[in-house]
């Protein structure tokens, strides 16, 4: 696995930001080996890309799990129940600005 590759992947599991350090606290190493492997040329060691690897997988079946539950949360002797409806918003009244340009 190239370093490329090692941070897109992370990237996918945990998002663009603090995926570093998420990384380390669940492999259970400090961030900066994370930072050393993301930034080297050569390919990322064994243990690490293996690791990599199951939680990818771990994190594609949990979004499955969690959208199987959804669905089935929806669904009531076999039907398909529509979603709630959500109350519309209601416009919020201006505040009055007084001669200063301050709000009152």
């Amino acid at each position: 696995m190239t370093p490329e590759q090692f941070i897109k992947t992370s990237k996918r599991i945990y998002g663009h930001k603090h995926w570093k350090a998420m990384l380390a606290r669940d492999i259970g190493v400090h961030h900066t080996t994370i930072h050393r492997l993301a930034a080297r040329r050569q390919d990322v060691p064994g243990p690490y890309e293996v690791a990599l690897l199951a939680m990818l997988q771990n994190h594609i079946r949990q979004l499955e799990i969690n959208r199987a539950a959804r669905s089935l949360l929806r669904q009531r002797k076999g039907k398909l129940m529509p979603l709630p409806k959500r109350k519309p918003r209601t416009p919020r009244p201006a505040k009055p600005i007084g001669v200063d340009g301050e709000p009152r």
